[in-house]
């Protein structure tokens, strides 16, 4: 309605302004007519030449009226021409949200169908799921990060495959009496009692177990498959399944089978308590956010080589059970190690710390690479335990360092353990270091190396001194061989006295 009054109103004005252009333009015109008539009419002019003066007054006349007629023409014609303009960009735009409204409820059916197919209890089903919000957030880039919300809450929901129960827990008595009769006719009416106050429940089978185990993976190559760049030579990404907008994951206390991030690139995301079963791979991933491995379990093999991290990184309380590599790894941000576990190989060749680095409490119980790292700002070792080898070759601390109370059970290559001892301005007023019990900084080594900024010496052993030999005896005044000379003199006076007597 309220266009309708608009509409109206523009139309009304429209009739007033024709009517006042014809007005101006017809008095223009008798204004024209009236000053050519009247030079017409000075003295002087001859009848012929005064009839000739009013015709061309009059032809002048007629060409201003026709003039302002053909100017108001085109005036009209722009008017109606942005009339029509506007027009069909309302129309376009009431198409537009109409459209977009028809999308987002076909986005909305989609996605609400998807959501309901996750929760079938077929494994096909839940595939089929899967793939349609694949679908929904590859055809719709504002429905990614809900996509993948869903996605990461189907992998955070516990999937703990059932112990197997010992058979005396199923039918409770003894396999060597289940034979006999009376033990058969006990666990029969044991069972039937069991059937009848127990309320049925689906029964999970191995097969079960292993459908659930694919749909998962599914999941998550479908995580992986979508912030994948797989980049060429010039960085830019070549995969068209590739989500280039950067986005959250929330995988904690999640189950993840066999899971691989390599190459991902991922904005903040949080594996907090979870658990990694199998292989576990994020090599050349990157993080520009915080990450969160607190309380995480890695039971296989881990390897984050050539792993970009640029937030802060949380591995507090981490158990690494396999092999673990870290090389060529960069971290920028502050990284914390604190309580973490190592039992197995645990490598950080060539790797950079830039910012804050904290192991403290950590404990290595295999062999510690840490050939060729650098650490450039705070780093902490505190009450580190090692109780296998941990190996520093050309190693190099930058920064404050400190590894108070740590424990190294065998260290190789120590000698090849470099500390700046010229430290940069941010650093020199606060720098310190602390090493380990039997270890020092060899002052007289310092030197320029080179490739490296500034000047190093090497952490060395501290050389055993042993206190000099006594050469003589300490005074043995009071000892205990003083004592026993003492307690035969008078046991030899005890006996002479006694003889005496008896001679008496």
């Amino acid at each position: 309605m309220a266009e309708m009054r608009g509409t109206q109103g523009r139309s009304s004005l429209s009739g007033w302004a024709v009517l006042a252009a014809v007005v101006g333009m017809l008095g223009a015109a008798g204004l024209v007519l009236a000053v050519l008539w009247g030079w017409s009419a000075m003295p002087g002019l001859g009848a012929k030449d005064a009839a000739g003066t009013r015709l061309e007054a009059v032809k002048i006349a007629a060409s201003v009226a026709v003039a302002g007629g053909g100017l108001f023409a085109l005036y009209l014609a722009a008017r109606r021409q942005r009339t029509q303009e506007l027009e069909l960009a309302h129309r376009q735009e009431e198409l537009a949200h109409s459209t977009h409204d028809a999308t987002e409820r076909r986005v909305t059916e989609l996605y609400s169908k998807a959501v309901e197919q996750l929760g079938s209890d077929k494994a096909v089903v839940r595939q089929g799921g899967l793939y349609a919000l694949e679908r929904v957030a590859q055809d719709n880039p504002a429905h990614r990060q809900t996509v993948i919300n869903v996605i990461c809450a189907y992998l955070r929901a516990p999937f703990t495959p059932p112990p197997d129960l010992p058979a005396t827990h199923r039918t409770g008595m003894p396999r060597s009496l289940r034979g006999t009769p009376p033990a058969r006719v006990a666990t029969a009416a044991t069972a039937a009692r069991r059937a009848h106050l127990t309320p049925s429940r689906p029964v999970i089978t191995a097969e079960d177990l292993r459908q659930e185990r694919e749909v998962r993976l599914t999941a998550q190559r479908i995580l992986a498959a979508h912030l994948r760049s797989n980049q060429d030579h010039d960085d830019q990404p070549v995969d068209p399944r590739y989500w280039p907008e950067g986005y959250d994951l929330d995988l904690a206390a999640a189950t993840l089978i066999d899971f691989d991030m390599t190459g991902c690139r991922v904005d903040t995301a949080s594996f907090t308590g979870a658990t990694f079963v199998g292989g576990t791979n994020f090599d050349d991933a990157t993080f520009t956010g915080i990450v969160r491995f607190d309380g995480t379990t890695f039971t296989g093999h881990v390897g984050f080589h050539r792993a970009k991290l640029t937030g802060t990184v949380g591995f507090d309380g981490a158990t690494f059970t396999g092999t673990t590599r870290f090389d060529d790894a960069k971290f920028t941000g502050t990284i914390w190690f604190e309580d973490v576990i190592f039992t197995s190989i645990a490598g950080f060749s060539d790797a950079e710390f830039t910012g804050t680095t904290r192991f403290d409490r950590a404990t290595f119980t295999g062999i510690t690479g840490l050939e060729r790292a650098t650490f450039t700002g705070l780093t902490r070792f505190d009450d580190v335990i090692c109780n296998g080898i941990i190996v520093f070759d050309n190693t190099r601390f930058t920064g404050e360092t400190w590894l108070s109370d740590s424990m190294f059970k065998s260290a190789t290559g120590a000698a090849d353990v470099w500390v700046r001892v010229d430290p940069p301005d941010k650093y020199r007023r606060t720098t310190q270091q602390s090493w380990p019990t039997g270890w020092t900084v060899d002052w007289s080594t310092s030197e320029t190396r080179k490739g490296w900024d500034g000047k190093w010496a090497r952490l060395v052993p501290v050389p055993a001194v042993f206190p000099p030999l006594q050469t003589e005896l300490p005074d043995r005044s009071g000892s205990v061989s003083d004592l026993f000379i003492k307690r035969s003199s008078r046991r030899v006076r005890q006996r002479r006295a006694g003889r005496a007597a008896e001679r008496t």
